[in-house]
This record gives C-alpha cells, structure tokens and sequence, in this order.
C-alpha cells in the first residue's frame, strides 16, 4: 500500500535544513513563474531522445478554481502527510485552507527519455547505464548530468516543491526503453522537526509517497500499479499516455504563477528554439489553452497583457519589440556560413582579450555604416578553451546586433545551447538589440560550468568553473563583453577630443601636449612608457598620492596636501576599454575588491567600504600606506580617487 514516510535521524547524523529553494525565489530569477519553465524544461531539453521527426513538447496545466480537486477526492493521498505538515516546526509558513479544494499544476514533457535507470538502486557506479531515476529522486545537489547537458546542480528538480504551498510534488515517468510500465513517486521536503514531539531525534526533512516492501526500511520504491496510476492521471487530468518522458504534478500551486506569467516566462526564455522548431510548449489555465510554436509564437504574444507581468525585469519589454526579435531569429535561422563576420584567430597561448588585432583586415567603417543603416550583423568569435592537464584550442561563438531606436534600453540575450543566461547585460546603450550563441560543445561545457545554480548569470567563482581552465575569469569576461565591445567597435569617432573627461583619473599616459589626455587603444597599452605614467597632481590640494607598482599600486600622503588625518577616501577603479569611461563600464568579472586575487595590506587607515571596484577608507594616520596588488599586469588599470570628506 503506498503511504508518506520520513526516516528518522540517526545518532550520528548532522541536522541540516534545505536551503535549494533560495536558488529559485531571488531577483535574477525574476519569479517561481520564471523559474518552474526555466527549469523544467531546460531538463526536458537535456533528455530529448532526438528521435528522427520528433520534437520536445511541453504541456503546463493549472487547474483553477474551475478544476480544482476537492478535500474528499485528495485525503487519501496526504492521510500520512498531514502530521508532518500540521506541525508547527514543519517549515511550511503558509498552509492552504485545506476544506476550500486544492489548486495544482502539471509539467509534463514528451519526446523525452523519461527518468531511465533501475528504480531500486541506491547508487550510480554503473556508468556503462543511464541513472537518471536515482539521480531525480535520490539526490539534492547532486548531479548525474554529463557536461555537454544544460544543467549541472542537481538542483532544476527542487523548484516543483518550492512552487507548492506544502512543498510536495509527485511524477510519474515513462521511460524510453520501458514503455509499458509507469512509475509514480511522491517527495514533500519540510525541515527537520517531530511529530508530538517524536521521534526524540526528529525526522530528516525529506518524505517520499511510494511502497515501502520492508516495513523497517525508509526506502520508498515506485509505484507500479496500474489502476493506481490510471486513477491518479484521471484525477490529475495528466496526458502522459504511453509516450515516453515525465509528469510532475504540484498540489496546492502557489498563487504567483499564473497564465499570463507562465506564457511570457516561455517566450522570453527559450523563443529561439521555438522559433527553431526543436520545442513546443502548451500552457492551459482551466478551458484556457495556447499552442507555442514556430507558426504561432508571434500571435500569442500579442495576446499577453504586460501590465499583469508585475515589475518584474522583462526581457521582452513590448510587444513591438518581440516581433523585432522573432524576424532577427528568424534571420539568424536562415543565415548561411559565408555570411558571418570573422574575427582574427589568436594564438591559443593568448589572453583572451578585447584587441584591435581580433578586427585585423576587416573594415570597421563600411560596417559601421551598415549598422547606422539598419543593416543586421552577425560575427562569429573566436574564445580559448583551456582545462588544465588538457591541451587548449580555439573555439567559436556567434554574436549578432541590430540597431532598433523604438528601444528604451539595450536588449542583451546570451543563449546557451538553447537556454537564455537572463543575467549577463552586456549592451547599455538604448536602442540596441543583441544576441550571442554559444553551441560549440566545448564552449557550451565552460559556460555551462560558470554558470550559478538557477542557471541566471555567470560567475568566474562558480564552484565548477574556479580553476578548473587556463585565464578562465578572462575568458568569461571577454565573453560578456562581446556585444558592448562590438558595439563600441562600431560607433563612428567622436570629433574633437574631450579634454575634460578624464581630469580626476590617474594613470594616463600623456601626449605631447601636456593638457590633452588621451587614453591608448587595447593594442598600445603594452607600449606605454612607465616613466610617463603620471601620479596625482602635487600642486592640488588632494591628500594622497597614489603610485604604480608591479601589478597594482600604492596609496600614500601628498606632502603638498596639508593635514590628511580624518579624510574619508573613496577609491574606484576599471580596466581601461576601447570607449566609454572605465569606471561606470566596469565588470565584476574583471576583478572584486574583496576577493582574490586582488590583495590589500594598509597601516593607518580605517576600511569603511571594499566590494566591486569600490575601496573607501578613513586616514587615521599621517604616514599611511596601502598596497593594492593582483590586477592583470596585461591591462591598463584606470584609478579615480574623490575625497568625501575632510
């Protein structure tokens, strides 16, 4: 018979609570509407047999009010559960009304493995045979994916118990190679805690629905049955059939996701392989039903209404600019190899960097010509890709601009394989719409590796990317950078020179002419003469001096400042790049004050504020020092110092 069950801890087990949910409800996120689509189909997309004339296809289901399930019809499924629950250290912080019905969700995907592997087993060592059972059910923050797979966390799953209101979810799978049989499980995550008080130990947060065949064993085994399961799908009104992938059914559905939400999360994530033809979404909301696909995308949208989105950071801010980005996916679909912009090859040896060297016999003026005539452009770029104990190659990814003045802000979309990275804001100027792919298979690993658990942004501290390849922080920054510094490449040169815009930063070379101040392109800056390197002026009334060492600087007194005790200094710094100021255009990716490898040692001063670019501090002696070391030695390092107070 199957039942809930939690297993009590033992003597020598550390109490621990799941934190994975926080992955899936922070503001790169965006919304649990975003993060159950994201999530759920990024591992539909993992698992797509590629079956010949077969596509993913994804089927999302509220029941409403219209279709909910009312308490006598779900009792029994929760008869073991409700203890746990109930009790007041469950967890939970916001039970449903159970008497009023439960409101649910369905995510099913077709055309898709299934959760393949033996269901028994309680571990993976067999790589020869897929575990993808074991791995979905028997792990949290653990991954079995290979890298060449969107995910890599094990952590995609946790977001159907955090789109609950009791944190419980159940699915049903078909595996590819077993189409005859069904396998149902059950998973309510909660917290450490007892049951009146029991056991003396408490229960480990993790219950599963299933058969238990030993009763002194917590092992849950599937469930089998067919007239169980035939039950439960008619309750549930799932559509699995025989087709092959999974059915996750989600009670008590938060009241965040909606329709509307689930449809636009859809569009903006994954529009290019719609638009591809390689995935098919539905989403219904009681008898309210729509079809996504290549043929139907651009009318759907239309339909949205974008003031229910909330104040969420759409992607897709309007309607216009949708049928804007579908024609340039549409354009990418079609565009042939010989239409591509090539950037220069460099040595495999080689930084990653932004160089003119990259845009050698390519005329930058007829494209930026085309560029301020509307004309689209597609590049494709060369990256390293460098593990250590491996031998390094030079790979490619493509990245494409088109000028849009309808834009209020820049659209910025990185797609990985299919996945949009929402986090990565490379463009900032209005007006400007761009896209990067990355689906050479080596690149798809390294990005993949960077990337943090919701799969929004990528960190060069990630806990699979840190050194694990050669340069590769430079690598990710040069990355994130293409669309500006492509931009940059194309804007037409300013007429006259700026004389004033550089007046309070340090370390600029000079020209001959010892007012104008001009910063070198990439390709120059190994050539600066050191001696030229001027430091703060001594004739002005700035308390500090700040003088260029190996990799870095020192900050000392200004003899000609007068008294600097109790002046508050702030600090801001950025590599220098082809345009634009340094300091605004800053990337984290480049450096962080507060973390290696940058390195601070100071006597005299108190530190009142050190992250990102940023270091402020109080003088609290007059013979102060700081050291500011571990910046690229390759780069030109841009240092802007204002005094807050006296």
């Amino acid at each position: 018979m199957a039942q809930w069950k939690f297993r009590p801890y033992g003597k020598d087990e550390i109490r621990s609570n799941p934190i994975q949910e926080e992955f899936f409800t922070t503001n790169e996120v965006g919304s649990i509407s975003n993060a159950i689509v994201r999530e759920g189909i990024q591992n539909a997309l993992d698992e797509w047999t590629k079956e010949p004339g077969t596509i993913v296809k994804i089927r999302i289901f509220l029941s409403g009010e219209k279709y909910k399930i009312l308490k006598p019809d779900f009792d029994p499924l929760f008869l073991d559960l409700y203890p746990h629950i109930l009790e007041q250290n469950s967890g939970l912080r916001d039970l449903p009304e159970f008497k009023d019905g439960m409101k649910y969700l369905v995510f099913e995907d077709f055309n898709t493995n299934g959760l393949e592997g033996d269901p028994e087993e309680a571990d993976a060592d067999d790589k020869s045979v897929p575990h993808n059972f074991f791995w979905f059910w028997r792990n949290i923050g653990i991954s079995g994916k290979t890298d060449e797979k969107l995910g890599r966390w094990g952590l995609g799953k946790t977001v159907f118990p955090a789109s609950s209101r009791i944190n419980t979810f159940w699915g049903i799978t078909v595996r590819k190679n077993v189409r005859d049989k069904k396998l149902l499980l059950g998973q309510s995550i909660l917290i450490s805690h007892k049951v009146n008080n029991e056991p003396k130990l408490g229960f480990v947060p993790y219950g599963f629905f299933g058969l238990y065949k030993d009763p002194s064993s917590c092992f849950a085994s599937p469930i089998e049955d067919f007239s169980f399961i035939d039950s439960f799908e008619k309750k549930f009104k799932l559509k699995r059939n025989n087709t092959s992938g999974l059915s996750v059914v989600v009670p008590f559905v938060t009241e965040e996701i909606t329709h509307e939400k689930l449809i636009y999360s859809a569009i903006e994530q994954y529009f290019l392989p719609i638009i591809q033809g390689k995935l098919e979404i539905s989403v219904a909301s009681e008898d309210n039903e729509v079809h996504l696909s290549k043929d139907s995308i651009r009318n759907i949208i239309q339909t949205i209404d974008f003031s229910k989105l909330g104040e969420e950071r759409l992607r897709i801010p309007n309607k216009e600019s949708s049928d804007k980005l579908f024609n340039l996916a549409e354009w990418i679909c079609s565009l042939p190899e010989l239409s591509y912009i090539k950037l220069k090859e460099p040595p495999v040896s080689n930084v990653p960097q932004w160089r003119n060297s990259l845009f050698e016999n390519i005329d930058t003026k007829n494209l930026s010509e085309k560029f301020e005539n509307g004309d689209r452009l597609a590049f494709m770029i060369p990256l390293k890709y460098h593990p250590k104990k491996e031998n390094g190659a030079i790979k490619w990814f493509k990245a494409f601009l088109e000028k849009d003045v309808s834009l209020n802000k820049a659209e910025n979309h990185y797609i990985r394989n299919g996945i949009t990275i929402t986090g990565v804001n490379s463009l900032s100027t209005p007006g400007v719409r761009g896209i990067v792919l990355i689906e050479d298979e080596f690149l798809v690993k390294m990005i993949g590796d960077a990337e943090n658990p919701a799969h929004t942004e990528i960190q060069k501290d990630s806990r699979n990317f840190k050194d694990k390849y050669h340069n590769g922080d430079k690598c990710l920054s040069f990355l994130t950078r293409a669309l500006h510094e492509i931009f940059l490449k194309l804007q037409k040169p300013a007429e006259g020179i700026e004389k004033d815009m550089l007046k309070d930063i340090f370390f600029v070379p000079l020209t001959n002419n010892e007012n104008e101040k001009v910063l070198p392109d990439d390709d120059s800056s190994s050539e600066v003469n050191e001696d030229n390197v001027p430091l703060i002026n001594k004739e002005t009334k700035q308390k500090i001096q700040i003088i260029k060492v190996e990799n870095g600087f020192r900050i000392i007194k200004n003899e000609k400042g007068g008294d600097c005790v109790g002046a508050l200094i702030e600090i801001k710094m950025g590599y220098m790049i082809a345009r634009g100021n340094p300091i605004t255009k800053y990337d984290k990716l480049d450096f962080e004050m507060n973390k290696p490898p940058v390195k601070i040692t100071y006597h005299g001063i108190n530190i009142t504020a050190q992250q990102l670019n940023e270091l402020s501090f109080e003088i609290e002696e007059e013979n102060f020092e700081i050291d500011l070391i571990g910046f690229d030695k390759n780069r030109d390092l841009i240092i802007k110092a204002k005094e807050l107070k006296n």
